[in-house]
């Protein structure tokens, strides 16, 4: 079912049926993330990002090559690669934790292997003013864009 408030036209899934996105955002805004892959599940997308289903941070004792750290940066990289678009979700300046930033390394590689990228919030960097990123101010107003191109059959990868 989708969102209240957003509707999805019958053909939703079978447009965006073959679409997939990778959320990229800090960790702390997991559960957020989570509601946003719903969201996006409920209109036909697959949503590739596993991290959405981690059960806790790493501690800075378990950044170790040989370790965790280390599966989970594969498994990300793996699901970048299998989107076809990247939502990353920005920090404002003056938040306090701003996390580590692996966000902005999953951003990368979804520039370089020339998947569609879209940011939620503000700009926090050079790489975000790339004239191929399209920025939005909230979720609300990417998911419109979103959703409408789902809709339009119009492929947005």
């Amino acid at each position: 079912m989708p969102p209240v408030g957003q509707h999805c036209t019958s053909s939703d899934s079978d447009s965006a049926g073959a679409t997939s996105v990778y959320l990229a955002s800090r960790f702390a805004r997991r559960e957020e993330l989570r509601q946003v892959a719903r969201e996006l599940e409920a209109c036909g997308y697959e949503v590739t990002s596993r991290w959405l289903d981690s059960y806790d941070a790493l501690a800075p004792d378990e950044l170790d090559p040989d370790g965790r750290a280390a599966a989970l940066a594969a498994m990300d990289l793996e699901d970048v690669r299998r989107a076809s678009i990247c939502v990353a979700f920005t920090e404002d300046a003056s938040q306090v934790k701003p996390g580590r930033g692996g966000r902005h390394t999953e951003l990368g590689i979804a520039l370089a292997l020339g998947l569609r990228v879209v940011l939620v919030g503000p700009r926090e960097h050079v790489f975000h003013c790339l004239p191929d990123i399209t920025q939005f101010g909230s979720w609300r107003e990417a998911r419109q864009t979103l959703f409408a191109s789902a809709s339009e059959n119009v492929a947005v990868a």
